[in-house]
């Protein structure tokens, strides 16, 4: 694959990708063995696996959080084996959005705070509250702006914490497992929300499932 077609086609790239852990005995094991990826840009992309098979942990390997013992991951044009942890983190900050299955969102803030708090973590200065009126439109909570976490529903908290991830406009966004704590209808208006911010925002959505329906709703679906 020649350099242009990665920076033009795709988010995130892997060529023999190695993650193994030592365990108690000494041994090896090997959860990622010499996986290549193409992932594309602007599109809902899956990874679905039984609980063990390796997908937080290869969605740790693409996001930084973790490292890997063999093989090379590039984020656009940026290696992760030539960087340092201040890069790295300088990368999560700038670069990508998180979205969790805890949801993470600060109690003692209100939608729009917490909103605000990623905007200033991501340095972004200019234009904040403009970005925040925006983002919430996105999500369908333009009315919650002023509710606190405790008086939203599970699926609107998850809501909230996608428009904080979304809203410095990154170019991936990470979600683990992100609708394994909703029931079926909130997470496939979740789903469906990822979908409709890869093909309108053009963010490259990498997202961690074990429900099958949903990954049907996959741009392109990983099986571990």
């Amino acid at each position: 694959m020649h350099e242009q077609e990665t920076q033009t086609e795709y988010i995130v790239t892997t060529d023999g990708l190695v993650k193994s852990y030592r365990l108690g005995d000494g041994s090896d094991l090997t959860v990622l063995d010499h996986l290549d990826l193409r992932l594309p840009k602007g599109k809902l992309i899956m990874i679905m696996g039984r609980s063990g098979s390796g997908k937080t942990t290869l969605i740790n390997v693409l996001s930084t959080l973790d490292d890997f013992n063999e093989g090379s991951v590039r984020l656009l044009d940026r290696e992760y084996s030539l960087m340092n942890p201040k890069e790295k983190e300088k990368l999560r900050r700038n670069q990508m959005g998180f979205v969790f299955q805890s949801v993470a969102l600060i109690p003692s803030m209100t939608a729009i705070e917490n909103i605000d708090f990623g905007l200033r973590t991501a340095g972004v200065k200019q234009g904040r509250e403009e970005r925040i009126r925006e983002v919430l439109e996105v999500v369908g909570l333009a009315e919650r702006g002023n509710h606190y976490p405790v008086q939203l529903s599970g699926g609107e908290r998850q809501r909230i914490a996608i428009a904080r991830a979304m809203a410095h406009r990154p170019p991936v966004l990470f979600a683990d497992e992100p609708t394994g704590a909703l029931d079926t209808e909130s997470g496939h208006h979740i789903a469906q929300l990822f979908k409709d911010l890869a093909e309108k925002e053009g963010i490259s959505i990498i997202m961690t499932t074990h429900d099958l329906k949903l990954a049907q709703m996959a741009d392109m679906l990983i099986r571990l």
